[in-house]
């Protein structure tokens, strides 16, 4: 019973001692009074770039939070009902609530009126577009932003418990080595061998680990790419109905389409980084009958009969057909021709 009653007493006691013949070698090392073992610059390098990795996705995910959602309340209450798994009503966003005055002021000025029809139909618009920003912010979340915090809360923090329990071992090791050095015996001798097996072994577990955090961080780019379809997504539905909303309303109420336009889509298009590809073979110059050429600047699907339907980056045949009204002109595409609105399209031979 004497013994089982020690038995605790004395395994605190070499947990004592552990800790004090660590520390002073710690603090030895510090004063350039002991020998410390290196690792291998390899090691090192992955080391270094784990930490890099780390300290870089902790800023992006504090970063995409803000984009995601700008109010600072509603981001508190979202991360406060994540944390409690708690699943409520989300909140309006800035598009949905922009769309809810839209519709109200239209509807209260009379949507008979262009003005009132217009922000009815607008504040509709951006209703659907706060949806969609929705529907941006959970894929975002769920395709970027959740591995991305896994790998902070779980291989990140993996890492980092190997590499502390790794030097503890090579604190024993060094002091075990130490200790020989100053008093060689038998018993000392086997002290710092087992200190060494311990610390490759140790060693060795975190040099794996290290590889796969790097390994894990260069497959970041997919969490990119998904990103940047997320937004596509999202910006290309939002530039489609948008401009589709913009040119009925100019056609419902017999405006003029604005002449900034075909200037401003052709700057865009030539500040791209690189031109834009036709999606399908066309002739290399234009016919008698349609003798303009024209880059498709957005798709477009007919709402009305005798309009062309229009593919994003292809290359159309036009001509002005003085019958049509102001902006408007004729082309012709994939053996069909039609009604074609300007802005739609950036000329190439005018």
């Amino acid at each position: 019973a004497k013994m089982a009653e020690g038995a605790p007493q004395k395994k605190f006691g070499a947990s004592m001692l552990a800790s004090f013949t660590r520390a002073k070698q710690f603090a030895s090392e510090k004063m350039g009074k002991a020998e410390k073992t290196e690792y291998e610059a390899v090691f090192e390098k992955f080391c270094a770039q784990v930490d890099s990795a780390k300290d870089i996705v902790e800023k992006i995910i504090k970063q995409t939070e803000l984009y995601l959602e700008p109010n600072t309340g509603r981001r508190l209450g979202q991360s406060v009902n994540d944390t409690l798994h708690r699943k409520v009503a989300r909140p309006p966003n800035e598009l949905e609530s922009l769309g809810n005055v839209f519709t109200l002021c239209g509807m209260e000025y009379g949507v008979e009126s262009p003005f009132g029809g217009g922000l009815l139909k607008s504040g509709q618009l951006q209703t659907e577009l706060g949806e969609g920003f929705a529907q941006l912010q959970t894929s975002v979340r769920e395709q970027f932003m959740k591995p991305m915090r896994a790998f902070v809360d779980q291989d990140i923090r993996a890492v980092a418990a190997e590499r502390k329990a790794l030097n503890t071992r090579r604190l024993d090791l060094d002091a075990a080595k130490a200790t020989q050095r100053t008093a060689p015996s038998p018993e000392h001798e086997e002290a710092a061998r087992v200190a060494a097996e311990a610390f490759q072994k140790q060693y060795e577990i975190t040099r794996v680990l290290l590889e796969r955090a790097t390994r894990t961080t260069d497959a970041h780019i997919n969490r990119i790419i998904a990103f940047l379809d997320a937004q596509h997504a999202f910006f290309s539905a939002a530039a489609q109905k948008t401009a589709n909303l913009s040119r009925d309303l100019r056609r419902s109420f017999g405006l003029e389409p604005p002449t900034y336009m075909q200037s401003l889509t052709a700057r865009v298009a030539a500040s791209s980084s690189s031109p834009p590809a036709p999606t399908t073979a066309v002739p290399a110059t234009p016919s008698l009958e349609f003798p303009l050429r024209a880059h498709v600047l957005c798709s477009y699907e007919p709402r009305q009969e005798g309009e062309l339907e229009l593919t994003v980056d292809e290359i159309v045949f036009v001509k002005r057909d003085p019958s049509l009204p102001a902006g408007w002109s004729l082309a012709q595409a994939g053996g069909k021709q039609g009604r074609v609105h300007d802005d739609y399209l950036e000329f190439l031979d005018e």
